[in-house]
């Protein structure tokens, strides 16, 4: 990704998307709990670019989390994600095709019993909406309840009620997306819009004093 993740705290080091994963605490392993990484930011920052779109791209290609046999992003803004009542209505949600069959629902709940740590799903814009405004399925979900031992990545800005969330739950991974860094801007402006058109904007930006 072209944006700049940081570990949240007083360490500031820089994160990759591959290593979100890679420090989950042995406790939670063994007991089977769902582990949520909290992906905090201002809005504009890419959130949603980072983990909706850039992610499941590279999911997708097997350049990215391969641990995952599901990967599921949904946006808390829709109605009809705040209103999921099963992993099904997720799936369907997150792109299924057509509803399974009951040999593979069969098949999938069996996965899931077996492996809830190889499902990802991610729940972006949590800022968005109050958690009591999302069904108690959703609730039990993120509240590690509901489908425990699955993996959960909670994108939103600093609100209290995200914050007071994190707070809950410290085992958890926490990261800050910190947005561009102004070493990558440019070449990310010239590889978009090619050099002639990439170097013309270049130059309104470092003029324009705001």
């Amino acid at each position: 990704a072209e944006h700049a993740l940081t570990a949240a705290g007083e360490s500031r080091e820089n994160v990759k998307l591959e290593t979100l994963f890679q420090n989950i605490p042995a406790t939670i392993k063994e007991q089977k709990h769902s582990y949520r990484v909290f992906a905090i930011a201002s809005g504009g920052c890419g959130k949603t670019t980072i983990f909706t779109k850039v992610a499941m791209w590279k999911w997708a290609r097997k350049e990215l989390w391969e641990e995952f046999d599901i990967l599921i992003a949904l946006e808390l803004r829709y109605q009809d994600v705040r209103e999921a009542k099963s992993l099904w209505d997720l799936l369907e949600l997150g792109g299924m095709d057509e509803p399974p069959s009951k040999k593979e629902r069969n098949a999938l709940r069996s996965h899931f019993e077996s492996h809830p740590e190889r499902i990802c799903i991610v729940f972006d814009g949590l800022d968005e909406t109050l958690l009591i405004k999302c069904s108690r399925f959703i609730q039990r979900v993120i509240s590690g309840e509901d489908l425990q031992g699955i993996r959960i990545i909670i994108t939103s800005r600093p609100a209290p009620d995200i914050l007071s969330l994190c707070a809950h739950h410290p085992q958890d991974g926490r990261i800050e997306v910190i947005g561009f860094r102004r070493s990558d801007i440019e070449r990310y402006v010239l590889r978009l819009l090619g050099p002639v058109q990439g170097a013309a904007l270049m130059v309104e930006v470092k003029n324009d004093p705001h």
